[in-house]
C-alpha cells in the first residue's frame, strides 16, 4: 500500500454510483432511500484494459443509480491533472469518481455483476449493481462556499513539496484527506489536522501546512513495486461548521454517511488531484 507520509525531523507521521425496477424504499422525516438496479459500460481497447473499463463502467453505474432518486443534477469535477494526460481511460475514471450528484449519496451497493460484451469493434464492459441511495436531509447553505487550489503544477516528481492554500466565507473546520486509488480505492486518509498541525478552526484563509508550521512537511512519494511511471493521488478537502473527528483510515462510504449525519447544510467538499511521477 501506497503511503504518505509527513516528515520531521526523521520522523514520520502516516497520512492518508439501468433498470427501474425499485426493490425496497422508505421514507423517513421526508428523507428518500431507495434501492435501485442500475448499470454502466465501456469500451475496451488497445489503450484501455479490462479492469479500467470495468472500473469506469462501475463509476457510471453508481452515477445512473444516483440519478434515478435525486434527478440529473450533475456536479462535474474538472481535474487539472487530466490536461496533459495521455491515458483518457484513467482520466475518465477519476473524473467520474469525483462527479456527483447533488441531493444524494450512495449508502450501500451489493449484486455487482460484471460481463464482457462482444461489441463492434471493441469489447465492452458491462457492469450491473444494486444500490440503497439516500437523499439528503436538507439543502446545501448557499453562502457557505470552499474554495482550495494547488500551490505547485498537478505534475511533480518524487520527493516534492506540495502545499494546499484555500478560503472559506464562514468560520470553519477544514479537514484534508488523502484519496491514494492506485493502492486504495476503498479509503480516505488523514493528512490535516495532525500531531504536529492541530488547530484546524479557519476564519477565512488557510494554508496547509499553516504558516510559519516548520515542523513538518507535505512531500511526495513514489509507491513502491508500483509498475507504471505516474500514479494518480487525490487531496479531499472538507470545511465543516461543526468539528469532523476523523480516523486516520476512513472508508469512503462510512465516511459520506456521516456527513450525511453531520447535515448537508454544515459541509462543503473540494477535491484536488495530481500526479506523481517516476523519478
Amino acid at each position: 500500500m501506497h503511503h504518505k507520509f509527513i516528515n520531521l525531523c526523521g520522523h514520520q507521521l502516516l497520512l492518508w454510483f439501468a433498470s427501474s425496477v425499485l426493490i425496497v424504499f422508505f421514507i423517513t422525516s421526508n428523507v428518500l432511500a431507495e434501492w435501485v438496479s442500475s448499470e454502466g459500460r465501456y469500451f475496451i481497447d488497445r489503450k484501455t484494459t479490462r479492469d479500467e473499463a470495468c472500473n469506469i463502467a462501475l463509476e457510471e453505474a453508481k452515477q445512473n443509480a444516483l440519478k434515478k432518486i435525486v434527478g440529473e443534477n450533475l456536479k462535474s469535477n474538472q481535474l487539472e491533472v487530466c490536461t496533459d494526460n495521455e491515458n483518457k481511460s484513467r482520466c475518465t475514471l477519476y473524473q467520474n469518481t469525483f462527479n456527483y450528484v447533488e441531493g444524494g449519496y450512495i449508502n450501500e451497493i451489493k449484486n455487482k455483476k460484471e460481463e464482457i460484451l462482444q461489441s463492434v469493434p471493441e469489447k465492452e464492459c458491462l457492469i450491473t449493481i444494486d444500490a440503497f441511495v439516500k437523499e439528503y436531509d436538507e439543502k446545501p447553505d448557499v453562502n457557505f462556499t470552499l474554495e482550495a487550489n494547488l500551490n505547485q503544477k498537478p505534475r511533480l516528481y518524487d520527493g516534492k513539496k506540495i502545499s494546499i492554500t484555500g478560503e472559506v466565507m464562514q468560520k470553519s473546520y477544514i479537514t484534508v484527506l488523502g484519496w491514494y486509488p492506485d493502492s486504495d480505492k476503498e479509503n480516505y486518509y488523514q493528512i490535516f489536522p495532525n500531531q504536529y498541525d492541530e488547530n484546524n478552526l479557519v476564519e477565512k484563509s488557510f494554508n496547509i501546512p499553516s504558516k510559519n508550521n516548520t515542523k513538518y512537511k507535505l512531500m511526495t512519494k513514489f509507491p513502491k513495486d508500483f509498475p507504471q511511471d505516474e500514479t494518480y493521488e487525490f487531496f479531499v478537502i472538507v470545511a465543516s461548521k461543526k468539528k469532523l473527528d476523523i480516523l486516520s483510515k476512513q472508508n469512503i462510504i462510512d465516511f459520506n454517511k456521516r456527513l450525511s449525519r453531520l447535515g448537508r447544510s454544515n459541509w462543503e467538499m473540494k477535491r484536488l488531484g495530481y500526479t506523481i511521477m517516476r523519478d
